[in-house]
């Protein structure tokens, strides 16, 4: 059986420690990228809810109906406790638990005007097949939202590395949890000097993210694939879709696109 990284257990805990300006940052991030002021009437889909803190966005943004889904049960839970407390009233919001590569699971989603995949779909063990299936969730005239890892020299790697922490106990993962944060923080500072508090506070409320939280599911985050903007643009070019936006990573992270069905 495919080892996994717990993803829902780091999210837990960055939900017990977020603040209205980490919800604030999502927010404006999302914003930012689409240039989307409202979703107001349309259908939104979450693949890979996590926190749910992006479907917590959509609800702010008016969206008519969200349908949030992981495969891992503790982001379920860890999502439905972040409505719970900050969108109590959102009835139209649906949380459920199910597995974007399950042929039967995704065609009882229908389509949806907004499909969010951020970060998820190169955890699947089958990121092609993920991405094709998420695509099918897509409504004609509706957008898609994507970051995928960026193809890096350095991948190969980094494959063996989240192989070698997502299998190790809990003291190891640990430790090399705090190596790699020391080493974070000793970039940062011969980069940025005196102003070191500064980047940090950055990094920790990047799309509303917390620093830690988001080394752990960097170093533990198996299954791990990832495909230049090239590639990711062609093959989903071959399902009727255009790309309106790319902000391309030249390192390790995720390249972020825009897609639009039909053309």
């Amino acid at each position: 059986m495919l080892k996994r990284f717990q993803f829902g257990k780091n999210w837990a805990d960055y939900l017990g420690q977020i603040s209205d300006e980490h919800l604030q940052k999502a927010q404006d991030s999302f914003q930012q990228f689409t240039g989307l002021q409202e979703l107001k009437g349309l259908r939104f889909l979450d693949v890979g809810c996590g926190s749910g803190i992006h479907s917590w966005v959509a609800y702010r943004f008016g969206a008519r109906t969200i349908v949030s889904f992981d495969y891992d049960a503790d982001s379920v839970q860890t999502c439905a406790r972040l409505k719970e407390t900050h969108a109590p009233q959102a009835a139209l919001w649906e949380i459920r638990q199910g597995d974007i590569l399950n042929q039967g699971f995704v065609n009882s989603l229908g389509t949806f005007e907004f499909v969010y995949a951020w970060g998820v779909l190169h955890h699947t063990g089958r990121m092609w097949q993920a991405i094709e299936n998420t695509l099918r969730c897509v409504a004609e005239g509706g957008k898609f939202h994507l970051a995928i890892y960026n193809r890096h020299w350095t991948s190969p790697i980094w494959r063996i590395i989240k192989w070698t922490y997502c299998h190790s106990p809990s003291f190891i993962q640990k430790s090399l949890l705090y190596t790699y944060a020391k080493l974070i923080f000793l970039k940062a500072w011969l980069r940025h000097r005196g102003r070191t508090a500064d980047w940090v506070a950055h990094y920790s409320a990047d799309r509303g993210m917390l620093l830690l939280n988001n080394l752990h599911d960097w170093l533990g985050g198996y299954p791990y694939e990832y495909a230049s903007p090239e590639e990711i643009q062609q093959f989903v070019a071959r399902f009727n879709f255009t790309c309106v936006k790319v902000i391309p990573n030249r390192g390790t992270g995720c390249s972020e696109f825009l897609f639009l069905k039909g053309k």
